[in-house]
C-alpha cells in the first residue's frame, strides 16, 4: 500500500512539474516537433533579422505559448524575450495556406514569408504559390479560420504521447485507419503529419487530410486501465479501437508485450 502511495505521489509530482506552464482556460495551438520545440528548432528571429531561416540552439532558449523556441545566438533570444508576439510565426507555426483551407499542415522552415510584420510559414513550394495566387485573399480566409482551428485542437494543458525514438506515434499506424477501415493499417512514412509533438503516417494523401481537419478526433487516447491506474506504459498498435488498449485483445490485460519506447509530453484539452 505504501509503495503504491508513493509511486501515485512521485508520478503525479513529476506530472504537476511537467504540466505547470498552462492552464485549462487558455488553448493554444502551436506546430511542435519531438522536442517540443516551435519552428523545428529553427530561430524565429532570424527570420526577421537575417531574412533567411537559420538553426537554433538548444543552449539559447526561451518558451512561448507552451512551446520552446531556439535561438542562434543570446542576443536573438533577448529580442524574442522583450516581444515573443512579434516573432512567433503566424496560425501557431502551422501551414499558412493550410490554415486558408480550415486544415492543419506541417511545414518546411525554408519556405518562409513575412507580410506586414508576420512569420508566415508554408508546407513546400506548392503550398507557397497556391498562397501567393491570392496572398491577401488567403491571409483573410487564414485568420478567419485560425481561431476555430484553436477552438477545435488547441490546447490548455499537458497529456503523454507515445513515440519511438524518432518522435513516430502508433508505431508508425495510420490513426485514420482505425475509423475508416476498423483496423490498424501501417502508415506510409512519406505521408506524414505532425501534431502535439508527434508524427503521424498515413497509408494515403485523403486519410491525412481528414486527420489534418480535425486531429483531435483521430489522435489515440490513453490506455483506460493505465490511466485509471496512473500507470504509463505503451499501447499496442495493433488494437483496433479508436480508444488503444494496453494489449492487443483485452483492455484489461495486465500486462504489455510492446517494445520498450520513450513517452513524450505534448499538450491535450
Amino acid at each position: 500500500m505504501n509503495k503504491t502511495l508513493f509511486s501515485l505521489v512521485a508520478v503525479l509530482s513529476l506530472a504537476g512539474a511537467a504540466f505547470a506552464d498552462q492552464t485549462p482556460d487558455h488553448k493554444v495551438l502551436v506546430l511542435k516537433n519531438k522536442e517540443g520545440a516551435a519552428i523545428l528548432g529553427y530561430d524565429a528571429v532570424a527570420y526577421f533579422t537575417d531574412n533567411k531561416p537559420a538553426k537554433g540552439n538548444p543552449k539559447f532558449q526561451s518558451e512561448y505559448e507552451g512551446a520552446k523556441y531556439y535561438f542562434a545566438s543570446a542576443e536573438h533570444k533577448a529580442l524574442f524575450n522583450a516581444n515573443p508576439a512579434k516573432y512567433a510565426p503566424a496560425y501557431g507555426g502551422y501551414c499558412g495556406y493550410a490554415a486558408g483551407i480550415d486544415r492543419l499542415s506541417p511545414i518546411s522552415p525554408e519556405w518562409f514569408q513575412i507580410i506586414d510584420g508576420r512569420l508566415i510559414l508554408q508546407h513546400n513550394k506548392k503550398a507557397t504559390d497556391k498562397f501567393n495566387a491570392d496572398q491577401k485573399g488567403n491571409i483573410v480566409k487564414a485568420d478567419q479560420n485560425w481561431p476555430g482551428l484553436v477552438v477545435r485542437n488547441g490546447t490548455g494543458g499537458k497529456a503523454l504521447v507515445f513515440t519511438d525514438k524518432k518522435g513516430v506515434a502508433l508505431e508508425g499506424y495510420d490513426p485514420v485507419g482505425y475509423f475508416t477501415d476498423g483496423k490498424p493499417v501501417k502508415g506510409d512514412p512519406k505521408i506524414e503529419a505532425t501534431f502535439n509533438g508527434a508524427l503521424y503516417h498515413f497509408v494515403s494523401q485523403e486519410h491525412r487530410e481528414i486527420f489534418e481537419k480535425a486531429p483531435t478526433k483521430r489522435r489515440p487516447s490513453m490506455c483506460p486501465l493505465t490511466a485509471a491506474t496512473v500507470v504509463t506504459r505503451p499501447a499496442s498498435a495493433k488494437c483496433a479501437r479508436p480508444i488503444r488498449c494496453c494489449g492487443p485483445s483485452s483492455m484489461a490485460s495486465s500486462s504489455c508485450s510492446t517494445p520498450k519506447a520513450r513517452w513524450s509530453f505534448g499538450r491535450r484539452t
